[in-house]
Parts: C-alpha cells; sequence; structure tokens
C-alpha cells in the first residue's frame, strides 16, 4: 500500500502486482513543445501512461490525480499519444475511485488488448473525471465483465468514448457504464464481445453504432438519462444516432435534445442503414426526426 500524500514527478508508473495507491498528484513532465523533453534526465524516446496496470490483479486507485502538459489538449501523434492517464492491460479485479486526468496527450483511460493475453476483467470504477484529453475520453479496446460508475469526459480531441482495438474480433463486451457524463459522445466501430448497457447517461455529443461493432449483432441499450445532439450534420456521421450494419440500439426512456447555441434543428436525428435495428421506447426525440434504407427497421413506442 501506497498512502500518497502530495506531488510527485513520474515518466510512467508500472503496476505488475497488487497495489493500493491512495492519494497524491502524479505530474507527467514529457513535454511535446520541449525538443529536448524526451531526453532530460537519461529518459529514452519512450512515452509511457502516467499508470500502467499490466498482467495482473487486485489493485486499486483511489483518490489521484493525474497531470501532463498537453494544455491546448489537441491531439499530437506518437510517440506522445502514448501517454494516457491510465492504461489497463490484461488485469482482472481492478478498481479506480476518485481519479481525475487532466492534459493527457493521450487517452484519459485505456482498456488496451496485449497480444496472446486474455481481456481486462472485473474492473470497476467509481468516479473518473477526464480533462483535456488528447485522443478519446475513454476507449475499450478489450475488456469484459466491466463496471464503470460516474466516468465524467469533460473535453477530449476525438470521441468521448470509443469502443475499437483496430483489430479483426478484437473488443470489448458485458460492460455495464452507470451515470456517465460530458461530452463528444460515443462511437462504436470495433467488435463487441457481448452487450452494452448504459445506464442514467447525460451527456452531450452524438452515438454511432458502425462497422464491426454494428456487424458483431450485440446489443447496446440505453435507459433512462439525456443525450443533446447537435443541430446540424454534413458528412460523417450524417446524423446524431449513426447505426451502419445489422446492430441492435435500444433507448428506453432516454430524453434526447439539441443544442440551443446551434439555431434551430435542420437535420435529421438518427440514420440506420443496412440492416440496423433501433428502437425508441418511450423516449422523445427533436425533429426531424431521421431515415432509414428498406434493410433497416426503426421502431417508435410511444
Amino acid at each position: 500500500m501506497f498512502n500518497g500524500s502530495g506531488c510527485y514527478k513520474t515518466r510512467g508508473i508500472l503496476i505488475t502486482k497488487p497495489v493500493t495507491i491512495n492519494g497524491g498528484t502524479y505530474n507527467d513532465h514529457v513535454n511535446a513543445e520541449s525538443k529536448d523533453s524526451l531526453h532530460a534526465e537519461g529518459a529514452t524516446d519512450n512515452v509511457e501512461p502516467i499508470f500502467r496496470i499490466k498482467d495482473t490483479s487486485n489493485v486499486t486507485i483511489s483518490n489521484v490525480v493525474l497531470n501532463g502538459l498537453n494544455f491546448a489538449g489537441g491531439y499530437r501523434g506518437l510517440p506522445w499519444v502514448n501517454e494516457e492517464g491510465i492504461r489497463i492491460l490484461s488485469s482482472a479485479n481492478v478498481t479506480l475511485d476518485n481519479v481525475s486526468t487532466n492534459n493527457t496527450y493521450g487517452d484519459g483511460l485505456i482498456l488496451g488488448f496485449e497480444p496472446g493475453h486474455p481481456p481486462t476483467t472485473n474492473l470497476t470504477i467509481n468516479g473518473y473525471t477526464i480533462n483535456k484529453a488528447g485522443r478519446q475520453g475513454v476507449t475499450l479496446a478489450y475488456a469484459t465483465a466491466s463496471t464503470l460508475n460516474d466516468v465524467t469526459i469533460n473535453s477530449s480531441a476525438d470521441a468521448g468514448w470509443d469502443f475499437e482495438s483496430d483489430l479483426t474480433g478484437i473488443g470489448a463486451g458485458n460492460i455495464t457504464i452507470n451515470r456517465a457524463g460530458g461530452s463528444k459522445g460515443i462511437l462504436m466501430q470495433g467488435t463487441l464481445a457481448g452487450p452494452v448497457t448504459l445506464n442514467d447517461s447525460h451527456f452531450s455529443g452524438d452515438i454511432g453504432l458502425v462497422r464491426a461493432a454494428a456487424q458483431s449483432g450485440q446489443p447496446v441499450t440505453f435507459n433512462r438519462g439525456t443525450v443533446v445532439m447537435r443541430n446540424r450534420f454534413s458528412g460523417t456521421p450524417p446524423a446524431g444516432i449513426w447505426m451502419d450494419g445489422p446492430g441492435n440500439l435500444t433507448f428506453n426512456d432516454v430524453t434526447f435534445g439539441r443544442r440551443a447555441s446551434e439555431g434551430p434543428p435542420k437535420s435529421g436525428a438518427w440514420a440506420a442503414l443496412d440492416g440496423a435495428h433501433l428502437t425508441f421506447n418511450h423516449s422523445s426525440v427533436v425533429a426531424p426526426l431521421g431515415v432509414n434504407d428498406a434493410a433497416s427497421t426503426v421502431t417508435i413506442i410511444p
């Protein structure tokens, strides 16, 4: 057990054994704006997550603040994008309580893929706040049987939530997300290995169920909560809810709004294509509604 009580300077902490870390502010001083940043103090050209949990179990991280130096909040390529707040690889029974990440060059949190190893399982999150992530807010690449409570993504350069591993047949599933908040929406584009359920979420952004995620046919369900969409779409995505493929997306008792700052709504709320199955059950949607092709179904239950 480590009880942190102050500020700590780091280039990344690797955790491979059961451990509890409680408290502390951890400042990663790799800076993409400085040409000498990677070579200072004997560093190599590698950029690592602030915390990396790998091939272990029974890890608890509580009451920590993880700070990068990406104050602009935009995307920077390799190697900088490897600086996630926390990266978890093939680990079980991990608990993250009251974690905040700020100004990371990479994701606020990533559940990554490790060749030849099992997915992360039995992850529990109770409070995780992400500010100015330089890529996605949260990436779920390879995980199962996990519950993420009270994750708030206030700002990220790309999608708030991203389900993808970049690998055929590898993905996350049997995931429950409770009370998600923040901006930039959810993009599911990699294989889904099981159902995904979101309860009582309140966020602003678009929802995409496309490519391998839609082909998986796994049910994605939103129960209660609110989603605030944009009013106008051109190009990709074509609508606030975008389905392309034989996916199954259901909204139960969800209230949809539009962003007041963008003027009156001019674009459809959904586009359901190529065999999509979209259901609104007691869920109000702001007009104009949406479109579907002949291979797809949209069901509205008042």
